[in-house]
C-alpha cells in the first residue's frame, strides 16, 4: 500500500528537508516555485519585548542584536521537536493545499541520526501531524525521490 500510493498519487508527496539554517518544504510533483518554499529553521525572540518572530518576520526586524535565536536542530540533530513541528506547519501553510492525513511524507534525514531521534520524527509524522504514510530517505537518495 505504501509504495503504490507513493508512486501513483504524485500530488500528495510532501518533501521536508530540515537544514540547519533553512527548512525546505515542497510537493514532489510540483516543479514550479509556488509549490516549494524555504523558511528559516529557527525562531527569534526579542530580548526586551519578549515577542517571538518566525520566517519573514525575522527579516523585517531592524535590530537583530536584540534578538535571541532559538534553533530546533543543534549540530545536525533534532533538539526541540515541538519547535520543529511548528516550523513544519508554517512551511505547509506557505505552500497551501497540504493535508497530512491524505499525504505521504518524504523526510530527508542524515544517515547517522540516532535511533531515538528517528523515532521522534516518526512520532511527529504519524501521531502529531497524522501523515498517512512515511518514507524516510537518506539525504543522498532524496533527490532521486523528486526525479521519479
Amino acid at each position: 500500500v505504501l509504495m503504490s500510493t507513493w508512486k501513483i498519487n504524485k500530488g500528495k508527496r510532501v518533501l521536508i528537508d530540515n537544514g540547519a539554517y533553512k527548512l525546505k518544504v515542497g510537493i514532489a510533483s510540483a516543479l514550479d516555485k509556488q509549490k516549494a518554499t524555504q523558511i528559516f529553521n529557527f525562531i527569534a525572540k526579542d530580548k526586551q519585548t519578549k515577542s517571538i518572530y518566525i520566517g519573514e518576520q525575522i527579516e523585517n526586524q531592524a535590530e537583530h542584536r536584540r534578538l535571541e535565536f532559538i534553533y530546533p536542530m543543534i549540530r545536525g540533530l533534532l533538539h526541540d521537536s515541538d519547535l520543529q513541528e511548528m516550523l513544519w506547519k508554517q512551511g505547509f501553510a506557505r505552500i497551501g493545499g497540504i493535508s497530512p492525513p491524505d499525504s505521504c511524507l518524504c523526510l530527508a534525514i542524515s544517515p547517522f541520526v540516532p535511533y531515538e531521534i528517528k523515532e521522534r520524527y516518526a512520532q511527529m509524522a504519524f501521531e502529531d501531524l497524522v501523515f498517512s504514510e512515511q518514507e524516510q530517505l537518506r539525504c543522498r537518495v532524496s533527490t532521486q525521490c523528486i526525479q521519479q
